[in-house]
């Protein structure tokens, strides 16, 4: 029996997978990421593809790297030269310079908070990200690494602390000081609605942030 995707999911959750198949990530527009979301909400099955919505964001997020003239790597690979067995995926990577900047994306509805995590190995935490993931980059670079956090949600009080305090450690601080954006380690809901609210060219990233992910 041969089912097809429009009998699964419907039409309107279709048009928003071949949109997003056929999304060119070198001239990304954020008015092209809500006409897929938009697709998504229409159809009534948005809470079934939380990745894909993920995944929208990460491209999102991708668009104000842009902004700032750098030129964003979307999902790049990296394995532990001695420690085979250690592999990790970066949301984004920006190359500039002597610098490195690696960012992990979450793309969460506001009350979801990222949690601190007990180590290094616990999925979709800040430690995994700013210890494993940064450890295993920092192998392969013999740049300065920066590790970045944004999510659409928030993060666990325990997560904020830790955040916090790498983030006014004098080697962050000298380090973010080079540029515009980001100018933290860390990005939350309502650090994104605050730098989007401040320049008109993000209105268009607002009106998604708070229609997709509140």
């Amino acid at each position: 029996m041969i089912i097809t995707l429009t009998e699964v999911f419907g039409t309107k959750v279709v048009e928003a997978l071949k949109t997003v198949r056929n999304i060119d990530i070198t001239n990304l527009k954020p008015d092209k990421v809500r006409q897929v979301l938009g697709k998504l909400s229409d159809s009534g099955q948005d809470g079934k593809f939380g990745s894909l919505k993920g995944i929208l964001f990460n491209f999102l997020i991708s668009t104000v790297f842009s902004d700032y003239g750098f030129r964003p790597i979307i999902g790049k690979e990296y394995r532990h030269p001695e420690k085979k067995e250690q592999e990790c995926e970066c949301d984004i990577v920006i190359t500039d310079n002597e610098n490195i900047i690696i960012c992990e994306v979450k793309g969460r509805q506001k009350s979801n908070k990222i949690a601190l995590g007990k180590s290094e190995n616990e999925k979709d935490s800040v430690k995994r990200f700013f210890e494993r993931t940064y450890n295993i980059v920092k192998s392969n670079e013999r740049k300065n690494v920066m590790p970045i956090f944004i999510t659409s949600g928030d993060f666990a009080d325990k997560a904020l602390e830790y955040l916090e305090k790498r983030n006014n450690g004098k080697k962050t601080q000298t380090f973010l000081a080079e540029y515009n954006f980001p100018k933290k380690i860390y990005y939350n809901h309502n650090d994104l609605l605050e730098f989007f609210s401040n320049k008109e060219k993000y209105t268009e990233h607002r009106k998604i942030l708070k229609e997709f992910f509140s």
